[in-house]
């Protein structure tokens, strides 16, 4: 009966102990050493944010690169009482002219209805001059239409495209934002309600608003739980500045840094555009690497130039390499989008995440559609990242190159990192590649949201995958509880039967 007992008892415990190891997780997440590449250079390798990873790079570029964008614009009269310049116009028509022929656009308005005023449009340039008669119309009003049924209506209009890359884009005073004309629960349930498919469909809402009655919070919400953005502005003339910062987050567009009004052109630049910011009644002008000077009134044939109140567009075919300056009267800054050859591509795994989730970024260079490998153009060229949390806290990067072992030749010319994300928020992240004569910025947003309840967060204090000795305790007391109950019962049935025998011998 002792061995019995032991036997049992060893195997339950090792049952038990078996058990309470199995907890821990067998996909815990380790960092690999891996050495940065020679073409690689950080301004903070202290970061541990930025995790090495060896998986294979995103390469979108195959994809089609075509949005479908629907560009809801708020025709109240409030509106009107606050923009009463139509700033909105041309911030509208900066954001269009920024654009690629490969993208369509719907212009649509709501007020007393959602109306859409040009059905999806390519943006080429035989199209533009229709869509931008159709900004100049105006709707007369007799009531508020809440901002979840324009959204609805521009859900609407997109479910009629089939390409991937969709976009709501919301321009509104914030007086309307969003249901406070609706006295009732039902429209904020139908939002509720359309919240699911536009993140299912990856239909993406970015929202401008600027007064300061606006419900700013919840239109943020709206929008970053879509992947997209949310701007707020204080007057109604920097609208165009929140227009080129969606055209950034939507298209990507390769950049080159400014400072000081200085901007350096190289050899495998096709087209630059200009877009310098500027104060009402400033004279704008560009000067060449050769010295000459452009402006408005007196520019080569090479340069297309428009002109706003707040804003020049300048855009220069087959630009001359070096450095360009621009020349205002009051500076404001600008801003230089490019077309080149030699681009900087970047790829990230997913366009919203968790707090305490990986992000996985990629970024490398490509030429004319194919990516650039050779370490000897690569190793003339530095590529970092600096990420800007919600908090406003700016940290540099590290970006890893995987290679072969032994030749350290670069496997697929990417380079890849995980970025960590520790806050809800935005975080914005900007990819830089530099040379002696080579230029290219890229900004990407990421909208992280909380953590959902019972979930541990990647980087806490989470001890699911450690044993609990207490509760092995506690099993090893219930075992030998139940091994002596077993062990009673034998003895007293034991103990029956020998008097039974007994009693049998003595008759």
């Amino acid at each position: 009966m002792l061995i019995l007992y032991c036997s049992i008892l060893i195997l339950i415990q090792g049952g038990v102990v078996h058990a309470a190891s199995a907890e821990k997780p067998l996909d815990t997440p380790q960092i690999v050493d891996s050495a940065p590449s020679s073409s690689t250079t950080a301004t903070d390798t202290a970061s541990a944010d930025l995790l090495p990873t060896t998986e294979p790079p995103i390469f979108p570029q195959a994809l089609d690169k075509g949005c479908d964008i629907v560009i809801l614009i708020d025709a109240s009269d409030s509106i009107t009482m606050a923009d009463p310049s139509n700033f909105r116009k041309d911030g509208l028509k900066l954001f269009i002219s920024l654009l690629s022929e490969d993208d369509r656009v719907s212009i649509m308005r709501f007020g007393k209805d959602a109306t859409a005023l040009s059905p999806l449009m390519q943006n080429t340039e035989q199209n533009r001059p229709a869509l931008f008669n159709e900004l100049e119309r105006r709707i007369s009003l007799d009531r508020f239409l809440p901002v979840t049924e324009a959204v609805q209506r521009g859900y609407e209009e997109l479910g009629r495209s089939a390409r991937r890359n969709r976009i709501l884009i919301l321009l509104t005073d914030g007086k309307t934002a969003p249901d406070a004309h609706v006295k009732d629960a039902v429209a904020q349930a139908g939002m509720k309600a359309l919240m699911p498919r536009l993140i299912a469909e990856r239909i993406k809402l970015y929202a401008i608003a600027f007064h300061a009655d606006s419900e700013r919070e919840r239109l943020a919400s709206l929008a970053r739980e879509t992947g997209g953005d949310f701007h707020f502005i204080q007057t109604a003339e920097d609208l165009h500045l929140a227009f080129s910062s969606i055209y950034e987050l939507v298209k990507t567009p390769d950049t080159l840094p400014v400072a000081n009004d200085v901007f350096a052109i190289d050899s495998d630049i096709r087209e630059a555009t200009v877009l310098i910011s500027k104060k009402t009644g400033s004279a704008v002008s560009l000067v060449s690497p050769s010295g000459t000077q452009e402006s408005l009134a007196r520019h080569s044939r090479q340069l297309a130039w428009y002109a706003s109140t707040v804003y020049d567009l300048v855009t220069i075919r087959n630009p001359l390499p070096g450095t360009w300056r621009i020349v205002m009267g009051r500076s404001e800054g600008g801003k230089v989008y490019l077309r080149t050859e030699l681009r900087l591509g970047t790829a990230l795994d997913k366009p919203r995440a968790l707090s305490g989730e990986n992000i996985r970024i990629d970024a490398w260079l490509e030429k004319k559609g194919v990516i650039v490998a050779e370490p000897g153009t690569l190793g003339l060229i530095s590529l970092t990242a600096a990420a800007i949390g919600p908090d406003g806290n700016m940290q540099s990067l590290r970006l890893v190159a995987p290679s072969d072992t032994g030749t350290n030749a670069l496997k697929t010319g990417a380079y890849s990192g995980m970025l960590s994300m520790h806050r809800e928020g935005v975080y914005r992240v900007k990819i830089s590649a530099a040379g002696k004569t080579f230029f290219r910025e890229k900004d990407l947003v990421l909208a992280v949201a909380g953590s959902p309840e019972g979930k541990p967060q990647n980087g806490r204090a989470s001890r699911q995958g450690e044993i609990s000795w207490w509760s092995v305790l506690v099993r090893f007391a219930l075992v030998n509880c139940a091994a002596a109950l077993l062990i009673g019962i034998i003895f007293v049935i034991r103990t029956e039967k020998l008097k039974t025998t007994l009693k049998r011998a003595k008759k």
